[in-house]
């Protein structure tokens, strides 16, 4: 075979055929925006020293309303979106098999960076949730979340956030009973049924603990559900009206998280603290207490607010996009950024692999000629190159060959099925002679 065409069937694999939904440019930028600060933490994160660990951890509390929550919700927007234009107004949402065959390729990702960093924990790893796989399990969810009326997901998301503290207060006086923090539990810690409930459930330590972050697509679906059929409907006025309802739901949201998260509290998380309690040359947190309860990740105020910050944000850049077309369809490095932030998220713990530390003035000095680069390099990535070699590209890739494989497995049982049957003879014709049997007859 000619390089050429190889190379062709592999572009033909990665890019495949799909049933696009109607682009919602927004979700581009601020995935692009939620990268820029994921880049920034971790990076920090790894090279900060202790000169500055306070002010790094308190300015990750503050951004981390772009962080995770953010790119948790604008995939539970897109995967909606997804769901609607292949439903075609019929109204039936339903997993398909080419669905699956992503949210594995995403369980695959994320299960590779719970292998770096819990490879300790042997098999166990693979219970651990990261924003990888929590986004594989939404976007599996998702379409039984939305056969469910609005008020029952509402029901059900606010049982969820208000049990939260009761069996997280349980849960964690136990353990500290017993000497356990996250840090130190180990492959026969699993053995106790409160460890097993932390773990699969609570634990601080892991980016996104399946409870409570349960609640949050079951709260989007709810805030965004009715602006992802007008959307595809293309009626601009319906469509500003519909992200004014959205803004507003949005700033009920944030209000409700700060209104009931106004109260400073210890995280739950330990080692956080002590890293916001370090003394600093540059800045000492000052109070003794705690952090307000809305920027504690994990805690229901927190997930209320960045959910109502992303809605808000969400709906004022549709509206600018709207109202500016050439914004809304011309590509930009932010957009390519976000475009490609399964990428962006895998390359942005590259900082983990070079060891040092930096007072913050060098850091700084360092990172944002970085970050620069990096949006540039992968806005010519997705331009000027195609996304080839891009996890987005290998996603496609993976897709597309797998539904091949498993076509042409259908197809083989079909015609293994079909070769099986013998033919019915009609009594006075010869072996062999079909009998027709009218449509109407059966």
């Amino acid at each position: 075979m000619k390089r050429g065409n190889t190379l062709q069937i592999i572009e033909t694999l990665a890019r495949g055929k799909d049933t696009p939904a109607t682009p919602i440019p927004a979700i581009d930028v601020l995935k692009g925006l939620s990268m820029f600060v994921v880049w920034y933490v971790h990076f920090s994160w790894a090279w900060h020293d202790s000169s500055w660990t306070a002010l790094f951890r308190f300015s990750w509390y503050l951004l981390d309303v772009l962080g995770p929550s953010m790119f948790v919700v604008l995939s539970v927007i897109g995967n909606m979106a997804g769901y609607v234009a292949r439903s075609n107004g019929t109204g039936k949402l339903t997993i398909t098999r080419r669905k699956a065959v992503k949210a594995s390729f995403l369980f695959i990702y994320g299960e590779c960076i719970n292998l770096f960093f819990l490879w300790r924990l042997g098999w166990f790893h693979l219970s651990g949730w990261n924003v990888i796989t929590t986004i594989a399990l939404f976007s599996i969810l998702l379409p039984y979340m939305l056969r469910l009326r609005a008020r029952t997901r509402i029901a059900i998301a606010a049982t969820i956030l208000i049990c939260y503290y009761p069996l997280a207060l349980w849960v964690s006086a136990v353990l500290a009973s017993r000497g356990i923090t996250p840090a130190t539990i180990q492959l026969e810690s699993f053995m106790d049924p409160v460890v097993a409930i932390y773990w699969f459930f609570l634990c601080q330590a892991m980016m996104t603990p399946l409870f409570p972050w349960i609640a949050v697509p079951l709260i989007v679906s709810v805030v965004f559900e009715r602006f992802i059929k007008i959307h595809v409907s293309g009626d601009r006025a319906s469509i500003i009206k519909e992200l004014k309802r959205v803004a507003l739901m949005g700033i009920v949201l944030v209000v409700s998280g700060i209104g009931f998260g106004l109260y400073p509290m210890m995280d739950f998380n330990g080692g956080a603290m002590i890293e916001l309690f370090t003394p600093g040359t540059i800045f000492t947190y000052p109070f003794s207490t705690g952090i307000v309860a809305f920027l504690v990740r994990h805690a229901p105020q927190y997930l209320c607010y960045n959910t109502g910050c992303a809605a808000i944000l969400f709906s004022i850049i549709s509206h600018v996009h709207l109202r500016k077309p050439d914004l809304r369809h011309s590509p930009d490095p932010l957009k390519t950024f976000g475009r490609l932030s399964l990428t962006a998220f895998l390359l942005s713990h590259a900082g983990l692999l070079i060891p040092i530390t930096m007072p913050m003035d060098t850091f700084f000095w360092i990172f944002v000629p970085l970050v620069a680069g990096v949006v540039l390099m992968f806005y010519l990535w997705g331009t000027r190159w195609r996304e080839v070699g891009s996890l987005e590209w290998l996603m496609g890739f993976y897709t597309n060959a797998t539904m091949f494989g498993l076509e042409y497995v259908d197809k083989k049982r079909q015609d293994r099925q079909d070769h099986g049957k013998t033919p019915r003879a009609t009594p006075g014709r010869h072996d062999g002679e079909i009998d027709h049997v009218p449509a109407h007859a059966s």
